[in-house]
């Protein structure tokens, strides 16, 4: 019975490229890091560039700076492809997803003016936020914005035509018979 041998060998780390930076780049990243005004993560980035460009494998820079390998392969990999000011500066970032405040506020202030809550005669944060489907603090917070507190609100009932000057005639002449 033959016994098979397996030679396990490490394999071989993948070497980066030395960065090839113009003369005048590479003297702005040495001011830049002379310098002493850059934020501390700027700081880190010309290092790692500046290191690459002297030939330093990507785990040497990563030990001396302590960083990791994934840091340094990513900064050397931004430079190689938008060039030396891609590390003086922060890229755009997608950021938050835009809102729909504009929207659900719109909804709110139109049920507020024409419509009635499901259930009882007034509406409350929680019939708003369940009829817009959104928090109870975006209601809350919509609702301060424009000034409206629910509590003093009376309900929007419907008149019909010429109703509100009679009832108008009969609380000014009711308030002169006091007098």
């Amino acid at each position: 019975m033959l016994i098979e041998r397996r030679v396990f060998r490490k394999p071989e780390m993948r070497i980066a490229p030395q960065l090839q930076i113009s003369p005048p780049d590479l003297e702005r990243l040495k001011c830049a890091q002379q310098n002493g005004h850059l934020a501390e993560r700027h700081q880190l980035r010309v290092r790692i560039i500046l290191m690459a460009c002297d030939g330093t494998t990507n785990e040497q820079i990563a030990k001396q700076l302590n960083c990791s390998r994934r840091t340094v392969g990513f900064w050397r990999r931004r430079v190689y492809q938008h060039g030396v000011d891609s590390v003086l500066k922060n890229h755009s970032r997608p950021g938050r997803k835009p809102s729909r405040r504009r929207e659900v506020e719109v909804i709110v202030m139109d049920l507020l003016r024409h419509s009635r809550p499901p259930r009882g005669n007034r509406w409350t944060i929680r019939a708003l936020a369940s009829a817009t489907e959104v928090s109870k603090d975006t209601i809350l917070r919509i609702l301060r914005e424009n000034g409206i507190n629910l509590k003093n609100r009376q309900v929007a009932h419907t008149q019909q035509p010429g109703t509100a000057q009679r009832e108008t005639t009969i609380n000014h002449a009711k308030s002169s018979v006091i007098m």
